[in-house]
């Protein structure tokens, strides 16, 4: 799996939002993405986007990730340990 996440050259910023469900699809992430979640800010699917990627490809059970969103404050941390755990482990790095 981590061999066939190298091998995707899309960028983030450059992936469209059909792009990323379609990807997102493929992988098997279990909730259905709609084009219109990405009308407004949606920090709450981005949270769960990024946290099911981090226990998909990291399996790390003892893996450690602030899981509040609901305060700004809260959000900087759960991004800042993501993007930590995702670095650390894979070489991932996420623009944070």
């Amino acid at each position: 799996l981590k061999k066939c996440l190298s091998s995707l050259s899309f960028s983030v910023e450059l992936c469209s939002s059909q792009d990323f469900t379609e990807i997102m699809r493929t992988l098997g992430y279990p909730r259905l993405i709609s084009m219109e979640s990405f009308r407004s800010p949606n920090f709450e699917l981005v949270a769960d986007t990024l946290y099911w990627m981090a226990k998909l490809f990291l399996y790390d059970t003892d893996m450690s990730i602030h899981e509040g969103i609901e305060a700004e404050e809260d959000r900087v941390k759960f991004l800042s340990t993501i993007s930590s755990a995702m670095y650390d482990r894979t070489s991932i790095r996420l623009n944070t």
